[in-house]
Parts: structure tokens; C-alpha cells; sequence
């Protein structure tokens, strides 16, 4: 006889904001929590999934001491399921030998409140970060969904989740640096800037200042306006023609 697996009510979960999110998004009041194997779930399946740095070093010591205290949250009518929130839960779960996996299904949700209920149930628990919500924008982005429509999902301001984006274009130094929490997201954009502008010996320069001291984003773009007029003042520096399409332009002294 073929082994069978039954889904049964999960005992001693903690009960938190998630099962109200998933009545108000999903629309049902009778999502229960049950415990099903970890093998019907496609683990491969990262369409919901928004961190960039999903360590699960310190949720593997927390299960191994308290258990599962949250539960994911699957879609699918039958396995395998697939996951919109618990990616780190599912994972660490695995990493230890576990087996079963506690869960709350719904069957019928759509991609849009999916990511929806993946946002607010991250940000109920503070665990992105804006370079987080910068993938989670270009995700739905390359779904398809306009600029509005992904502010309608992240919960925030278009000019927001345009401010989100540009994190994503940031040259690779400062790109690593805000990844690893040396410098802040308003510092970051601040170094934005194009290499016209600035070269890569000044942009390091900027960058090292801000990890060794604590200086405001407007106090770094004086900095950054400073250091352009003096540029801009040494003859040698000076470009006199810019290449176009149809030859060379004259530039205006």
C-alpha cells in the first residue's frame, strides 16, 4: 500500500496580525492552520520571494529551541503548494530534518493578493529591508504591473516605489555597501550619480567617508556639490566637445 499523508490541525501556533491579513486579502474567514509534510511544497518556487540575503542561521537555532511559531502560507488546491510567505520558515525547517510544516492553504488566490499579503505579512514582522521592497517592485514590475499599480501592492506612494527601483541601479560599491547596512538608503541614493559627474576614485571617496563617519545625506551632497565646482573650475577637466550622432558638438565655456 502506497504511504498516504493526512493534513491535521496544528497545534500551539502563535497567533499574530498573518490570519487577519489573510481574511482581509484572501477574503475567507475559515483558512485554518494545519500541518502538512514538507515534501508538497515547491520550495523552487520564489515568485512571492522578496529578501536578498535569506539567512537562516539564527531561525534555525529559534526553531530548534521554540518550534515553529509562525505559520507559512501556501497556495494550491493540491501539491506540490506553493509558498507566499515562510520561505526562511520552509527552508530552515528542512535544513534541521524536519518533515511537516505547519500552514495555512488558499486554494484560489490570485498573483495580486498573493504579493499583497506577502507584503504585509514581512512588513507586520519588519523583516525587509529597502533593498527588500527594490526586488520585490522589480519583480511585479517585470510581471507587468505600472508604477501605480505596484504602490497599490507595496502599500506606499508611486514616487515611492520609483525611489524603490533606483536602488537597484546603484553603482556596485554602493550597491554592497547599503546591502550590508554600512550606509543608509537616503545616502545611498545621494551617491547616485552618474560617472559625467564623478569618477570612481571620488565615488569611493565619498563612500569610505560615509562608512567611517556619520554624515546626514545633505551634508554629503555638499560635500559631492563641493568637490564638483572645484572639478569644474580646473581648466584640465574641462570638456570642450561632446561626441553626438551627426559628429562632434561644441560645448559652451
Amino acid at each position: 500500500m502506497p504511504k498516504t499523508h493526512e493534513r491535521r490541525v496544528a497545534p500551539k501556533i502563535l497567533k499574530t496580525q498573518t490570519l487577519h491579513y489573510v481574511e482581509e486579502i484572501a477574503g475567507t474567514t475559515s483558512a485554518g492552520v494545519t500541518e502538512i509534510p514538507l515534501e508538497q511544497i515547491d520550495l523552487d518556487n520564489t515568485q512571492f520571494e522578496y529578501r536578498l540575503d535569506p539567512d537562516l542561521a539564527a531561525l534555525v537555532e529559534s526553531i530548534k529551541k521554540d518550534g515553529q511559531q509562525l505559520p507559512v502560507i501556501l497556495r494550491g488546491r493540491k501539491p506540490p503548494y506553493q509558498l507566499i510567505c515562510g520561505f526562511r520558515r520552509a527552508r530552515s525547517i528542512k535544513a534541521i530534518g524536519g518533515a511537516t510544516v505547519k500552514a495555512i492553504i488558499l486554494p484560489d488566490i490570485d498573483d495580486e493578493k498573493a504579493h499583497r499579503l506577502s507584503v504585509l505579512e514581512n512588513e507586520e514582522r519588519k523583516s525587509l529591508t529597502d533593498l527588500d521592497r527594490a526586488n520585490a517592485c522589480q519583480r511585479l514590475q517585470k510581471e507587468g504591473k505600472t508604477q501605480e499599480e505596484i504602490a497599490r501592492i507595496m502599500g506606499c506612494s508611486q514616487p515611492q516605489v520609483s525611489r524603490y527601483l533606483r536602488l537597484l541601479t546603484l553603482p556596485e560599491p554602493v550597491f554592497a555597501s547599503l546591502k550590508k547596512g554600512k550606509i543608509t538608503t537616503a545616502q545611498a541614493l545621494a551617491l547616485k550619480v552618474t560617472d559625467e559627474l564623478y569618477s570612481a576614485e571620488y565615488l569611493l571617496e565619498f563612500l569610505h567617508r560615509l562608512e567611517k563617519e556619520n554624515l546626514s545625506s545633505r551634508t554629503l551632497e555638499r560635500m559631492m556639490k563641493a568637490k564638483k565646482k572645484t572639478k569644474s573650475g580646473t581648466k584640465a577637466d574641462r570638456v570642450y566637445f561632446k561626441r553626438t550622432k551627426q559628429g562632434f558638438k561644441l560645448i559652451g565655456f
